[in-house]
C-alpha cells in the first residue's frame, strides 16, 4: 500500500506552518538563498521572533528528511509532484494572508 497520501498531507501541513512562521519572521522562503541561510541559523532579515525562527528552521530540517524519505518510498517523480503541490498550496495561502 502506498503512503502517498500520508506524505502529501504531511508536506501540505508542513508548508502551511512554514508560511505562517515565515510571515512572523518576515522571511520569503522562495527567494534564492533564504532557505540555506535559515538552515545555517542565519536570519536573512534579522527576525526578532527567536522562537518562531527556531521553529521554522526545525521544520525546514524536518521537511528535508520527509522529502528524502518520500523519495525513497514513493520515488523521485512522485515526491517532486507532492512538493510542487505543497509549495503551490502554501503560496496560495500566503497570498490569501496578504
Amino acid at each position: 500500500m502506498s503512503s502517498f497520501l500520508h506524505f502529501d498531507k504531511d508536506l501540505d501541513d508542513l508548508a502551511t506552518e512554514l508560511v505562517r512562521l515565515s510571515m512572523l519572521c518576515g522571511v520569503r522562503l522562495l527567494e534564492a538563498g533564504v532557505v540555506q541561510a535559515v538552515l545555517e541559523n542565519q536570519s536573512p532579515v534579522g527576525c526578532s521572533n527567536e522562537r518562531a525562527f527556531k521553529k521554522m528552521r526545525g521544520l525546514l530540517v524536518l521537511a528535508y528528511h520527509m522529502i528524502e524519505e518520500s523519495a525513497e518510498v514513493e520515488g523521485i517523480e512522485a515526491t517532486a509532484r507532492m512538493l510542487d503541490h505543497a509549495i503551490e498550496q502554501a503560496s496560495n495561502r500566503r497570498d490569501n494572508y496578504n
